[in-house]
């Protein structure tokens, strides 16, 4: 995303305004008396959403708040940090086990499903899903 692209979604954050939840798979490890932690997560869908916040929690970039000044994540009065660190994310989490695996043909169903209603996603997109890098 853009610098203003981010920006904006903050701001649509910190609003309140809806943010469409994210599409993730754990994948997780069996063995014989059942399984590991979790092992490595693969953002279906929201990966810049995520990737954004985590960057403003990191004070990479600041926002423009009312009058024009613009705040890094450390500059925030301490209850809207508060707020930043504690508000719920919504999401859809897939379970991969190695003896019930999601395959890439699921994945890839189920990120067209969540941003093109049935509409065909560009071959680009399929293959960094195939990769395991999520889109």
């Amino acid at each position: 995303w853009t610098t203003f692209q981010k920006e904006q979604f903050i701001i649509s954050f910190f609003k309140r305004l809806y943010i469409p939840p994210y599409a993730i798979v754990h994948r997780r490890k069996a063995y014989k008396d059942g399984y590991d932690s979790i092992q490595h997560m693969e953002v279906i869908d929201g990966k810049q959403r995520l990737s954004t916040l985590i960057s403003f929690g990191r004070n990479e970039f600041s926002v423009p708040f009312p009058y024009g000044k613009s705040y890094f994540f450390y500059e925030l009065p301490e209850r809207l940090q508060k707020d930043f660190l504690f508000t719920y994310l919504v999401g859809n989490v897939a379970y991969h086990y190695d003896d019930d695996p999601i395959t890439d043909h699921m994945k890839i169903e189920w990120f067209d499903f969540i941003n093109f209603a049935g509409t065909l996603v560009d071959e680009e997109h399929k293959l960094r899903l195939k990769k395991g890098k999520g889109i």
